[in-house]
């Protein structure tokens, strides 16, 4: 039996289309999966990436936004130092 996760599983747990999916495979947000018989198997932590994501796009971030934060691996820098993309909080509000 194949292990991991299909696109079709991951569409269904996390309310994402498929062609969603490949596209941020496509672009990088998530890793590419493993292949079995030319089916995408997809790693149980996809599944957190996606939410992740999903937090993001919630709190107004963009997809080019997005891509900053996960590419951010410096050590002990908090991930909100890694944008430098014009946001900026309302003045008077720190």
């Amino acid at each position: 039996m194949a292990t991991g996760l299909t696109i079709g599983r991951v569409a269904d747990e996390t309310g994402i289309a498929a062609t969603t999916l490949r596209y941020y495979e496509q672009i990088g947000l998530v890793p590419v999966p493993v292949r079995v018989g030319g089916q995408r198997r997809y790693d149980d932590s996809v599944l957190a990436r996606l939410e992740v994501i999903g937090l993001c796009k919630a709190a107004g971030f963009t997809l080019d936004e997005i891509q900053v934060l996960f590419a951010d691996d410096a050590p002990g820098r908090p991930a909100s130092r890694a944008c430098t993309c014009g946001i900026h909080p309302p003045a008077g509000s720190l």
